[in-house]
């Protein structure tokens, strides 16, 4: 299987397929098959086709979730949101304690998954901040301000050696 996916792979949902997508467009008849994924977190077992019109429908297998867009990765990225989008949905249902058993249990896989998903987004965002940051600080300055750096002793040193804690 192969990953597809648009930009920075860390930071792209992709769809992990089958060489079938090289061969011949997917069709509603015979779609392929595959994972939505974010990073190594697993979404969702998914179908993928191209509908008459060019559009790229995205539909899982486990959940009551799809996206379409004439864009494949368009449709990867709302595919995920459309999925945070049920969970809620889900879970408003639980609170209200109208939820249905199996809603439940999808409620349970789907969160997990999703908060997975969103903790691994906030991890890269926090990075990709920090760097943009130091970045910007370091252009200021005209130097890397924030790496480690030498200083020399400013007092004499005391007659003990330092405790070695």
């Amino acid at each position: 299987m192969s990953a597809i996916s648009s930009g920075n792979p860390e930071q792209m949902p992709t769809t992990q397929q089958s060489a079938s997508r090289l061969q011949s467009p997917p069709t509603e008849d015979a779609p392929e098959v595959g994972v939505v994924a974010w990073g190594d977190v697993v979404l969702s077992e998914a179908e993928h086709y191209i509908d008459p019109d060019g559009v790229h429908v995205i539909r899982s297998l486990e959940f009551d979730v799809n996206a379409y867009d004439e864009d494949f990765e368009t449709a990867v990225g709302m595919f995920v949101d459309n999925a945070e989008d049920y969970c809620s949905y889900l879970a408003n249902l639980a609170r209200e304690q109208t939820a249905r058993p199996h809603e439940l249990e999808m409620l349970g896989s789907l969160y997990e998954r999703v908060m997975a998903i969103r903790n691994e987004r906030e991890r890269e965002l926090s990075q990709d901040l920090a760097v943009a940051l130091m970045r910007k600080v370091n252009r200021v300055f005209g130097r890397n301000v924030l790496a480690p750096k030498w200083r020399q002793r400013m007092t004499p040193p005391s007659s003990s050696p330092p405790s070695s804690g």
